[in-house]
């Protein structure tokens, strides 16, 4: 909270709770003082769990500690985001959370998180997923082919981005559903929005370009993705 002070008092910031902002199932009582965030979501997740509504995309930060930790809190998000969800007129819609739920780690799954989430992620074909704890790089969906078609599902295309700024670092696993991954590298994404086309790109610290892709809207179909992986080899250790 001290380090980003300054920060957080002059560049907008949309906020996601993690496990480190929790003591015990108990939130900080730094959170709310330091940021100035909606309280529009369900009731007792006043500035954790939120929507910020833009004319053409929904950004929904959802309170992974509490889906985690709390059944009641966690089926009143999903209720939420269900219902905040069904038809939207927004282009876009990007939700963040702190748990992903697909792990980049080699040894570690969040089975629950995702029953509880990817139904209702599916159901109404959310964009991006942007997640963290693992302190690795994953980026992918479920399963792609070369044409960034869907295999496993083929009624949303959403992708899913692991990603870590800070300096503490685990193993990145290899897994089918990351068509990009990286450990021990500290990334940045800057994300744009121009009409019917998403264009994602992923830094490292020292500003080099490391992941990109499009995401391309199409009538009645999913997302179709264009990779525009840089050649550079992956970081993988």
């Amino acid at each position: 909270f001290y380090a980003g002070a300054f920060i957080h008092a002059t560049v907008p910031s949309i906020m996601t709770p993690g496990n480190h902002e929790y003591s015990n199932v108990v939130l900080s009582p730094q959170w709310r003082p330091q940021f100035a965030l909606p309280t529009n979501g369900p009731k007792g997740l006043e500035e954790t769990c939120y929507q910020v509504n833009y004319p053409d995309m929904k950004i929904v930060s959802l309170d992974a500690e509490q889906i985690d930790e709390s059944e009641y809190y966690s089926k009143a998000q999903v209720r939420w985001l269900d219902s905040i969800l069904l038809n939207d007129p927004r282009k876009w819609h990007v939700i963040t959370l702190h748990y992903p739920l697909f792990s980049t780690k080699p040894d570690r799954d969040n089975p629950e998180l995702r029953a509880a989430l990817k139904p209702v992620i599916d159901k109404h074909k959310v964009d991006i997923v942007l997640q963290g704890h693992d302190h690795a790089y994953g980026r992918g969906t479920v399963t792609n082919d070369d044409s960034g078609t869907n295999l496993q599902d083929l009624t949303s295309g959403t992708v899913y981005v692991v990603s870590v700024s800070g300096p503490k670092m685990y193993d990145v696993g290899e897994k089918a559903w990351m068509d990009r991954r990286a450990g021990n590298t500290q990334l940045y994404q800057i994300i744009s929005i121009k009409e019917n086309i998403l264009a994602y790109t992923a830094y490292t610290a020292i500003g080099e370009l490391y992941d990109a892709f499009d995401l391309v809207k199409q009538d009645e179909s999913p997302n179709r993705l264009i990779n525009k992986i840089p050649e550079n080899f992956e970081r993988l250790q």
